[in-house]
């Protein structure tokens, strides 16, 4: 008698087994995503206090993954020994400076006394020395636009910028408040050379290393977008495993608890 109940019980456990390696197996399956899910989802509740909107991705690969590379359409200007401007795409720098995201197209840059105007087609940008915006006119300050070319009239060491908008002439007074119409004449072109190859690839360093920000980042692992096309069958799948989870281990308590 004994012997049939120690074959008998040998047998319950024997078909228990596959369903005991069927859980583990599915546990440690999942167990990466739900760490993943579980974690970001955890840091993405102290974002703003983290401030990880305004912290960026700067690991190579995972820039590559994104796509994320520089765009065609580029330029890079020196204006004298010690100030540069560069935009990237939308992006406008002024010495290694973020100063504003435009789609406009750049006409050209001047210096007027200790200021540097930066002359985009709807909006010229006045800035000092240190890199600091003084001042963005457009055409609600008065600025005739568009502009299409601008012109440098040089006199006693110093760039008086003349700026070509429909065909017509104008320039500013000391403060830019008031653009008067002139002829256009013969004026000199202001004076910009492109950057040297160390200057520009520091730009290029700085458009990409603030694309991709760890804000981001986060969401697309927690949401399973980090996977591409193949995100939401992985969260599907991290989902059916925790159904198959739940099953198999109450399956196997049961079992258990009949047993005792």
């Amino acid at each position: 008698m004994r012997k049939h109940l120690r074959k008998h019980a040998i047998f319950r456990k024997g078909n228990l087994l596959p369903i005991i390696k069927l859980h583990r197996y599915i546990a440690l399956s999942a167990l990466v995503f739900i760490l993943l899910m579980t974690i970001s989802g955890a840091v993405l509740h102290h974002s703003h206090e983290w401030q990880l909107d305004k912290t960026y991705v700067k690991n190579a690969f995972l820039l590559n993954w994104y796509g994320i590379t520089l765009p065609p359409q580029a330029l890079y200007r020196r204006l004298d020994k010690n100030h540069h401007l560069a935009q990237i795409g939308d992006k406008f720098y002024f010495d290694f400076k973020l100063m504003d995201t435009t789609t406009q197209t750049w006409i050209g840059a001047a210096r007027s006394g200790n200021y540097y105007l930066v002359v985009f087609s709807h909006s010229i940008y006045l800035l000092d020395q240190h890199a600091n915006l003084i001042e963005k006119l457009g055409h609600e300050t008065g600025l005739p636009v568009p502009v299409n070319a601008i012109k440098c009239q040089y006199a006693q060491a110093q760039e008086n910028l003349i700026i070509i908008s429909r065909d017509n002439g104008y320039q500013a007074d000391p403060d830019f408040i008031e653009w008067q119409k002139i002829p256009v004449g013969n004026y000199q072109r202001c004076i910009s050379h492109k950057a040297d190859t160390p200057v520009q690839q520091r730009y290029q360093q700085l458009y990409l290393d603030h694309k991709l920000s760890v804000e981001r980042l986060l969401q697309d692992i927690h949401s399973g977008n980090f996977f591409g096309s193949l995100g939401v069958w992985i969260v599907d799948g991290v989902a059916i495993a925790l159904a198959l989870l739940i099953i198999s281990g109450m399956f196997i308590w049961l079992k258990k608890t009949r047993r005792l």
